[in-house]
């Protein structure tokens, strides 16, 4: 019996082991719509059983993706001025490690909101970030006085 039981499991991890990407139903791609920025996440690309979405700030660039179904690309300065915007029209409230990592996603991509291509409405998540991130520490620090 424990011979059997043991070849049973042993099977069904070889099983597993075959094909690591059998579940994955949606792969989504953040500001890289070519295969050759994808690196070795490019092997995910045929087994999104739901297909690809392409999240991406360059809308002059051209995807060699064909399993992409769904783009959302805006002329914007950094996708995440496309999130900050997003989440403050839904009214959601971010931690301050959120707005600090978009608020670094748009310092990055914009080169401090300086570059030539800084375009859209990158200033304006990037005031919502630094306000929120403000008035945050402003009343984190006000909380501790005695």
């Amino acid at each position: 019996k424990n011979g059997s039981n043991n070849n049973t499991n042993n099977n069904n991890n070889d099983t597993n082991n075959n094909n690591p990407n059998e579940g994955l139903q949606r792969v989504g791609l953040v500001d890289a719509q070519r295969r050759d920025r994808l690196g070795p996440a490019e092997v995910l690309l045929p087994h999104a059983k739901l297909g690809v979405t392409i999240v991406d700030h360059h809308v002059d660039a051209e995807s060699d993706i064909q399993e992409a179904r769904n783009y959302v690309v805006e002329n914007v300065g950094s996708v995440s001025t496309m999130i900050a915007e997003r989440l403050k029209i839904k009214g959601v409230e971010l931690t301050e490690a959120e707005a600090t990592i978009l608020a670094l996603g748009i310092h990055s991509d914009t080169g401090s909101l300086v570059y030539d291509s800084t375009v859209g409405l990158s200033p304006f998540p990037a005031l919502f970030l630094l306000v929120g991130f403000i008035l945050f520490c402003l009343f984190s620090s006000c909380a501790h006085i005695p």
